[in-house]
């Protein structure tokens, strides 16, 4: 057995799995929002999803594997120029609301 070229062939398959499966739901996402205009589609990423499960012959491709989830959240995100940070976007968007608010009062 080739562990090396194993590794990478396990890798390979996950990311294309992985992007295959976020790329689906986003587009699932995007169908779903296009009929209002206020509600913005959520894309999904490696913190949306409860569990992953991995094969694990041993611990450490689990743990790369999860990593590596993270990495390929961050070049899609980089290419569609989808914003880092979810919860200052939330904390922003209220804000927003409680500002407008207070200019009509």
């Amino acid at each position: 057995v080739d562990g090396a070229l194993s590794q990478v062939c396990y890798y390979r398959a996950l990311e294309d799995c992985y992007n295959r499966f976020a790329d689906k739901l986003d587009k699932i996402s995007e169908t779903t929002t296009k009929g209002s205009v206020k509600e913005v589609a959520e894309h999904f990423d490696a913190e949306s999803a409860d569990y992953f499960v991995f094969h694990s012959p041993y611990n450490k491709l689990v743990q790369k594997s999860y990593a590596r989830l993270f990495l390929l959240d961050a070049r899609r995100r980089h290419e569609k120029g989808i914003s880092f940070h979810r919860e200052e976007e939330k904390k922003e968007t209220k804000e927003g609301v409680e500002d407008s608010d207070e200019i009509l009062a």
